[in-house]
């Protein structure tokens, strides 16, 4: 009945893999190198009349595949140890976890902050939040597209000022974002009124308009009390409600006790921003197709080309294998490799899956190639394993006498257990893993030889006995069918298996 088993250091691999990739580790061993979350860069702005500078963060696998990836845009992105890397950290738990795509993060620096992004100034001088709009929309929307690798869908982070700049942006140019993250956007009282205006305009004039808007809202920071300004807030989005455009999804929550300079408090907002990322739990025995299915659909909905993330497919692949499906699990994790060609959790186990399978050749290249680009004690033993097999194990050597025939098969049988040479083993758990590889591709005669052989050289095994139960089966042979179910039962009566096909047999 068990036809593959998880080898044991795969969760622990997974775990790990999960954290950090290849680079990670390879720069990790190398003591005293900096340790870099992401890359400075500038662009020039005539719109501006300066040089902006940009705090950039790509996904860890971004220069070794050719995927696209969204972009989310964190306002006050220059605040590197407080908001741009708590957006990495957020982003990481969460697109690691498979709850959302992973994404770029472009940290958009400050140079007038209030004269930028308020759609009115607090000293009185003119807002410069139209001309801000200007340059995220002619330059640097176009820098970072032709610069990165992007996907058609932008996020805007909004703390501080960004708060009220983000729902300006959303009335102003509904086009520029498809979702936001704000905080306390009714903050700076002297833009009250205008951002009011400006939503009631956006309402008429967009009444079909999506967007997504998540608002953090809390009523003390240190000294500033934010209570009437987050009063003014709810009391403007029930007004607002009866001619809230249909595709416009507006939440609001509050936060208790924030610092004097709050967290960003990203997580519970861009679960909701993508929620149904990931399949709902009972989806985990789907195949390749059944997950293609569902991401062609994640995309309509979140209206860009959404790849399966690479978490998901692993896990999917292990549930298929513990599940006897190994070639379902198989076709998961090529295609996960088509997508990243160097994703190290879809290789090990696409390794280790081949083994199982006898393709030693296409195993041992997949184990150099991870060993070459990332050493691990790991990959060397699965490289020994591989060369034992090859050299000395007794399944092995009868699938390669088998594809000429179960004669051949006979005479390879006899070679063996007559044979001098003490290196030559049996292993239950290969000689099962071949008579359900022998099964599948129809070849009944072989499987009933090899799993006969494995239920004769370990009597004592109650999977064994229900293995060659169902290869009786397949053959037509119920008699036979029958007295090793009961074998395997008497070995194990919890066999749920047995017991379930005794009855089928019976009736």
């Amino acid at each position: 009945m068990t036809r593959h088993r998880t080898c044991p250091w795969i969760g622990g691999l997974l775990a790990v893999a999960a954290l950090g990739s290849a680079a990670d580790f390879a720069q990790a061993d190398q003591q005293g190198t900096s340790l870099t979350i992401g890359t400075l860069r500038r662009v020039h702005s005539s719109i501006l009349n300066e040089d902006r500078p940009l705090s950039i963060r790509v996904p860890s696998d971004y220069g070794q595949t050719r995927l696209s990836y969204p972009v989310i845009y964190l306002l006050y992105g220059d605040q590197t140890e407080g908001y741009f890397a708590e957006t990495i950290f957020a982003l990481e738990r969460l697109a690691g976890g498979a709850e959302m795509p992973d994404c770029i993060v472009v940290g958009v620096h400050n140079t007038d902050r209030y004269g930028n992004l308020l759609p009115v100034h607090a000293a009185g001088r003119p807002s410069g939040a139209d001309a801000f709009l200007e340059f995220l929309d002619k330059e640097l929307f176009p820098f970072i597209e032709v610069e990165y690798r992007t996907k058609p869908y932008r996020l805007l982070v909004g703390p501080q000022a960004g708060g009220p700049f983000g729902l300006y942006a959303l009335a102003r140019r509904p086009a520029l974002f498809k979702a936001f993250i704000l905080e306390n956007p009714f903050s700076a009282p002297d833009s009250r009124d205008v951002l009011q205006a400006t939503l009631r305009d956006y309402a008429v004039k967009y009444p079909e308009a999506k967007a997504l808007v998540a608002i953090n809202a809390f009523d003390r920071t240190g000294f500033q009390d934010h209570a009437a300004a987050n009063q003014a807030l709810a009391e403007f989005l029930k007004e607002f409600d009866p001619i809230r455009p249909a595709g416009l999804r507006i939440s609001r929550r509050q936060v208790e006790e924030p610092t004097f300079v709050p967290s960003l408090e990203l997580k519970q907002p861009l679960r909701q921003i993508f929620e149904g990322f990931n399949p709902p739990a009972g989806a985990e025995h789907g195949g390749l197709a059944d997950i293609l299915t569902y991401y062609r659909d994640v995309s309509r909905r979140f209206g860009f080309e959404v790849d399966p993330p690479a978490f998901l497919l692993a896990v999917r692949a292990d549930d298929l294998s513990r599940a006897g499906r190994a070639d379902a699990a198989r076709e998961i994790l090529e295609y996960s490799l088509s997508l990243r060609p160097e994703e190290t959790n879809a290789a090990f186990r696409l390794g280790n899956l081949l083994v199982e399978a006898g393709d030693l050749d296409r195993a041992e290249a997949i184990f150099r190639a991870l060993q070459a680009r990332r050493p691990d004690p790991y990959f060397g033993q699965r490289l020994e394993a591989i060369d034992r097999m090859r050299d000395h194990s007794a399944a092995y050597a009868l699938s390669k006498a088998l594809e000429d025939g179960l004669a051949a098969g006979r005479i390879k049988l006899g070679d063996l257990e007559t044979a001098t040479d003490r290196s030559v083993y049996f292993d239950e758990r290969e000689f099962n893993s071949l008579g359900y590889r022998l099964l599948s591709r129809g070849r009944t005669d072989q499987a009933v030889f090899i799993l006969e052989l494995n239920a004769r050289r370990y009597a004592g095994s109650w999977n064994a006995h229900d293995s060659l139960g169902e290869a009786y089966m397949k053959a037509g042979r119920a008699t036979d069918a029958v007295r090793s179910y009961e074998r395997s039962l008497q070995l194990n009566p919890n066999n749920a298996n047995a017991r379930k096909m005794l009855e089928a047999l019976k009736r």
